[in-house]
C-alpha cells in the first residue's frame, strides 16, 4: 500500500514539474515577445521621425536629407533601426524584410515563430 501511494505521489510530482516547466516556457516566450514588440515599436517610431525630418530638410539641404534614408549599416550605430530589427528577428528564428515600395513608401515585415523550439 505505501509503495503504491509513493508511486502515485512521484507521478503527481513529475506531472506538476512538467506543468511548471511548460508554464515557465510560456512566460519566457511572452516576455521575449513583449521585449521584441518594444524594440520594433521604438525602431519604427525612430524611422518615422527620421523620414519626417528628411522630408522637411529635403528642400533646403537635399544631400543631407538623403543621408539617413540611404543608411546601409556600414556607419556607426549598427544594431539599431532596421539592422537591429533584422538581428533580433534572426536571433529568434524569424524572417525580416525591409525595402522601398514602388509608390514611394517603405515596407517593413517581420515574422516570428510561435514555437522557436
Amino acid at each position: 500500500m505505501r509503495g503504491d501511494r509513493m508511486a502515485r505521489q512521484a507521478v503527481e510530482l513529475e506531472q506538476r514539474h512538467d506543468s511548471d516547466v511548460q508554464e515557465a516556457l510560456a512566460d519566457e516566450r511572452a516576455r521575449i515577445a513583449r521585449e521584441l514588440h518594444d524594440v520594433v515599436a521604438h525602431s519604427v517610431s525612430l524611422m518615422v521621425l527620421q523620414a519626417g525630418a528628411a522630408r522637411q530638410a529635403q528642400d533646403w539641404q537635399p544631400a543631407r536629407a538623403r543621408q539617413p534614408l540611404l543608411f546601409n549599416g556600414d556607419a556607426p550605430g549598427v544594431g539599431h533601426g532596421l539592422i537591429g530589427m533584422r538581428e533580433r528577428t534572426a536571433l529568434y528564428g524569424g524572417m525580416f524584410e525591409a525595402g522601398p515600395r514602388s509608390d514611394g513608401g517603405f515596407d517593413v515585415k517581420a515574422r516570428l515563430p510561435i514555437d522557436p523550439g
